[in-house]
């Protein structure tokens, strides 16, 4: 097994535990989950191309298909930020995501045809949907 300084074990700019990282996550709004989830999804999509272009198609498979993950969940949080939206008292909240972006996004990673060959435009599409709720 080889020594990985890139990838660790705890998150160094982070003082809590891992379960407290997920808690704290957790505890964020809704919207900043959301942007949250978004950012780690593309940030795992791209590594699974550096990981596919360097020939470790399995990696590739499994990072890309948990990028995939990703954006299901970014989705469920959008849609309950939707929910939660209305009762939040913040001045100057942001618009909403329209619905049929994440349909698209959800619909590309599901199809059957795509291949890492055949999917580069997929990550520009989630840095432009990320900069639409980045503001």
């Amino acid at each position: 097994m080889g020594d990985c300084n890139k990838h660790k074990k705890v998150v160094e700019k982070y003082t809590g535990s891992l379960e407290e990282l997920a808690e704290d996550i957790g505890n964020l709004h809704y919207e900043s989950l959301r942007d949250f989830l978004l950012a780690l999804s593309i940030k795992v999509y791209e590594d699974s191309k550096k990981d596919e272009k360097a020939g470790r198609t399995k990696l590739a498979h499994h990072l890309y298909e948990t990028s995939s993950a990703l954006v299901s969940a970014t989705r469920k949080s959008e849609m309950a930020w939707k929910i939660s939206e209305p009762y939040m008292k913040e001045d100057n909240q942001e618009e909403p995501v329209k619905e049929n972006l994440w349909d698209n996004l959800a619909w590309k990673f599901r199809s059957s045809g795509m291949t890492f060959n055949n999917a580069d435009d997929l990550i520009e599409e989630l840095k432009s949907v990320y900069h639409l709720i980045e503001k």
